[in-house]
């Protein structure tokens, strides 16, 4: 009788470890994420270290991404865009508006991408266009770095449709320069004339990714 239930035991384990474990990024594949959180803005330091009274806040970075995953499922190409909103008070000017979106296409490594905890690293470039109240908004280039992990909570019945929470955290490297902003923009955030400088803001997010 023992002998039955240990024959039981050993064939069900076997047919559960010979069942194919669920691809949560499959090849030739899209998903989308939306995350939000906090984006910590190295130009705030810089400026505020050299003009005294000046107050950068920076509200909850928005974050939207399309990936494709190529025929190699630990492989992506991700395209995003980002938009931090930012109010500044200088000594002469309260509530001020210079906000920041960032768009880019980026290279993404999957780190075992069957498991259910998927951490990944990125790379990648593209713009940052600052939108300030007064003046013309000025693009730049900028170069990002990072990584995450994807935790998945939910999958259809089909197995092709699922559902992750998303936790990412990267670096945006850019050339400031006051001179390029209209003179307007300059005075009204009481820019140093000369400030020039290679600023990184670093985001930490988290929101949910979906895959089909």
């Amino acid at each position: 009788m023992r002998t039955r239930k240990l024959l039981r035991i050993l064939a069900v384990g076997s047919v559960l470890a010979a069942a194919p474990a669920w691809a949560q990024f499959r090849a030739n594949s899209f998903n989308v994420s939306g995350w939000a959180g906090a984006n910590i803005r190295d130009i705030a330091t810089e400026i505020e270290d050299q003009v005294p009274g000046l107050d950068w806040t920076a509200g909850v970075s928005l974050n939207l991404a399309v990936e494709y995953v190529t025929p190699f499922p630990w492989v992506g190409i991700e395209v995003t865009g980002s938009f931090t909103p930012v109010d500044v008070d200088t000594p002469t000017v309260r509530d001020y508006q210079f906000n920041s979106w960032y768009f880019a296409g980026n290279a993404v490594l999957h780190i075992l991408p069957g498991e259910k905890v998927v951490p990944y690293v990125t790379a990648g470039a593209g713009i940052v266009v600052f939108d300030p109240d007064r003046g013309d908004s000025q693009t730049k280039f900028v170069f990002n770095a990072g990584g995450g992990v994807d935790i998945f909570v939910w999958r259809s019945r089909n197995e092709r449709t699922g559902l992750a929470i998303r936790l990412d955290g990267r670096f945006y490297g850019y050339k400031f320069e006051a001179s390029d902003f209209d003179t307007v923009t300059v005075r009204d955030l009481s820019l140093p004339g000369r400030f020039d400088e290679t600023l990184w803001d670093f985001t930490i997010t988290g929101g949910l990714r979906v895959t089909f």
